[in-house]
């Protein structure tokens, strides 16, 4: 017998093991229901979605009418070429509220115009409020200059630019927003008045999944230097930010955008710095108004400033992405949300760059993590893509892999193993669940001679569709009146 064989009746015999065995040991981590459940966002057929994509994109920053640099045919590419299935579309606060209360009609517009792409491609997007250093006014972007209140403290730009933040004018800026007890409450009131706007316009749009409230938002005066050393500081100044500024300022923007809009999944995010690098974060769950199950997702990013200031990745004295993994773990028996990482990447050129990639993707598909890569723009030191719109091929190599897109049931577990090109998932089947399971394999790029899918249900009780176009692979399966596991290979041939 070939040792692929072999491999394959491993699997089945494992499988039917599984089905026998496994569903009765495992308990639910949310309380009843699945094992798992409280993972995944869903979709309308109640199958788990797996949200893998990118950012669109920091050049809406600079642009006069803050619009990405896509023109249609990038965003066909990115499920076309790269099998993204959503994307983290950047606006800004300043272009939507020019003057208070005041908003930019002609901004929506051009945003529907994208968003119909987004819907043509078949790609999921979130919209994320876009903020660095506060505003343009202060060396960044996000806030207009009426919402700019430094209290005439002096501030320059500083390279790199993230030291920005510690410029006092800067640093009063954050403070003033964030003081919603203070006197200038009405930063906030415009902020949130500004979401329910946004909400009401676009949630009917096919292309919308949900809301980022605030990228990377810095805590101001509450900065705690401690963490930098790389040790979490839980009587120190973040926790109280967390607890008592930004908490409440997301709970009060959630209680907005339900108003106009209670089925759409509302995105929210640590505070800007350490969590990127594995601190933990002391925000607690929150209260979603809507009717049912909380659609709420913890979308925190990864980055790492020792990497980066020295431009190489050592995995054995850098642990950032073992770090990041624990912490998020514990946080998520908390929240019990589903992640997805609004932001990651590496900068291009940098040392051992593709095994970063490598480490952080395999800790992804362990947490069945969602993620948005930073990001699409031609002319972006992270990018993708070059200049010339042509794949940087180190970055795609490495980020392209066989990944489940819906799963009619929850996953359990899923992996992809680079050298072996062997994807492995276990999912629980949902009765409640229909349409098909949808793997996305990128058959062209990674199985060029072929590649062969196996599950542990007997012939006869599965059903598998492909579409080469898509480069989609549908599985069903035989559904009865309760859950049952299944374990699913796909392997070369």
């Amino acid at each position: 017998m070939g040792l692929r064989r072999l491999k394959i009746l491993c699997s089945v015999i494992l499988g039917i093991l599984i089905i026998f065995i496994g569903t009765g040991c495992k308990k639910s981590e949310g309380g009843g229901g699945i094992p798992g459940e409280w993972r995944f966002i869903k979709d309308d057929q109640g199958r788990s979605l797996v949200l893998r994509g990118v950012n669109a994109s920091g050049s809406a920053k600079s642009d006069p009418q803050r619009m990405p640099n896509l023109i249609k045919d990038d965003v066909l590419r990115l499920s076309k070429d790269w099998g993204f299935n959503v994307a983290r579309f950047l606006i800004l606060w300043d272009y939507a509220e020019q003057e208070p209360g005041v908003y930019n009609q002609e901004y929506f517009n051009l945003i529907e115009d994208r968003l119909d792409w987004f819907q043509e491609a078949g790609i999921l997007v979130f919209l994320d409020m876009h903020q660095d250093l506060y505003s343009q006014q202060t060396c960044g972007d996000g806030a207009p200059p009426w919402a700019v209140i430094t209290d005439g403290l002096p501030f320059t730009c500083q390279t790199p630019w993230a030291f920005t933040y510690f410029q006092e004018g800067v640093t009063r800026a954050f403070d003033n927003f964030w003081n919603y007890s203070g006197p200038h409450p009405e930063l906030q009131d415009h902020y949130i008045a500004l979401w329910a706007t946004i909400a009401e316009r676009f949630k009917d749009h096919p292309a919308i999944i949900g809301y980022d409230i605030i990228n990377e938002p810095f805590p101001g005066s509450d900065w705690d230097a401690i963490e930098l050393a790389g040790k979490d500081n839980p009587n120190g100044p973040s926790k109280t930010f967390d607890q008592t500024k930004i908490q409440p300022f997301y709970q009060r923007v959630i209680n907005a955008i339900r108003e106009k809009d209670t089925e759409h999944w509302i995105f929210f995010e640590p505070r800007y710095g350490t969590p990127a690098e594995g601190r933990t974060s002391y925000i607690g769950r929150m209260n979603d108004p809507r009717p049912g199950e909380s659609r709420i997702v913890y979308s925190p990013h990864l980055y790492s400033l020792t990497i980066e200031a020295g431009a190489t990745y050592d995995p054995i004295s850098n642990t950032i992405v073992s770090d990041w993994e624990e912490t998020r773990v514990k946080e998520l028996k908390t929240l019990q949300y589903p992640l997805l990482v609004g932001e990651w990447g590496i900068q291009k050129g940098l040392e051992n760059g593709p095994l970063f990639l490598r480490h952080v993707l395999d800790m992804y598909d362990r947490q069945m993590a969602g993620h948005t890569y930073w990001d699409y723009s031609p002319t972006g030191g992270y990018s993708f893509i070059n200049p010339d719109r042509s794949e940087y091929i180190t970055f795609t190599t490495a980020i392209v892999r066989v990944y489940p897109q819906r799963v009619a049931g929850v996953p359990q577990s899923f992996s992809y193993n680079p050298d072996t090109r062997v994807f492995t998932m276990e999912y629980i089947s949902d009765p409640k669940a229909t349409g098909p399971t949808e793997i996305y394999v990128p058959a062209k790029r990674i199985y060029p001679s072929g590649w062969d899918l196996t599950m542990s249900d007997p012939a006869g009780r599965w059903t598998m569709d492909w579409d080469a176009t898509k480069e989609i692979a549908s599985i069903t399966t035989g559904q009865g009146t309760s859950s049952s596991t299944h374990l699913l290979q796909i392997v070369p041939q």
